[in-house]
């Protein structure tokens, strides 16, 4: 019987599988990779992947949580930098639509209708906690512009609708059109920003 890892073998073992199972799943999507491609390309056995996930999906789902991670990070940064006068918060903004229209492993989630998938296969708790923790991250976001007198009062889930409906302009670019799809996404910028930044 093999003996059990150490905490630090853990946390080597999880920082491999979150490094290479990124790479996997952005090169053959969620559906081609299977946990067998996941355990060969960091060296430990099948039954192993269990000590550390539930399933693939949810292992999928905790890699695009750091992605976003990543990001809001970079927003929080943007934020605290400086004066929140119109211009710059539309910046801001534009920054933040790139980074996750950028994001190969997010664009992919919705591009190749991998997020069905995962909603079908999480479960529900796990779904509902990452949207109740988004929006808990734009409630302190509010907090935060709100006391900075920057930022009008907004519900959470409605600045989350907004964000995520700016998003999905960025995964249909093709249908928009190359040459207008700048336009539009400043366009829709504009609108959200005049409506809601404070001078």
């Amino acid at each position: 019987m093999a003996k059990p890892f150490n905490k630090k073998e853990k946390v080597i073992i999880k920082q491999a599988l979150i490094k290479k199972g990124r790479d996997l799943f952005l090169k053959f999507g969620i559906r081609k990779t299977s946990i067998k491609d996941i355990t060969d390309s960091v060296n430990i056995a099948q039954g192993t992947f269990y000590n550390f996930y539930n399933s693939k999906e949810e292992f999928y789902f905790e890699i695009m949580e750091l992605e976003e991670k990543k990001i809001s990070e970079i927003l929080i940064k943007l934020i605290n930098k400086g004066k929140l006068k119109k211009e710059r918060f539309k910046s801001i903004l534009i920054k933040y639509i790139e980074l996750i229209s950028g994001n190969i492993f997010i664009k992919n989630l919705l591009m190749k209708d991998e997020y069905n998938l995962l909603l079908r296969k999480l479960p529900d708790e796990k779904v509902k906690k990452h949207i109740k923790n988004e929006v808990g991250f734009l409630k302190n976001i509010i907090k935060t512009l709100t006391a900075r007198n920057a930022l009008k009062e907004i519900k959470p889930d409605l600045l989350h609708g907004i964000l995520y409906s700016l998003f999905l302009l960025t995964i249909n670019k093709k249908q928009i059109g190359d040459k207008t799809y700048p336009q539009v996404i400043r366009y829709f910028i504009d609108i959200i920003i005049d409506d809601l930044a404070i001078s």
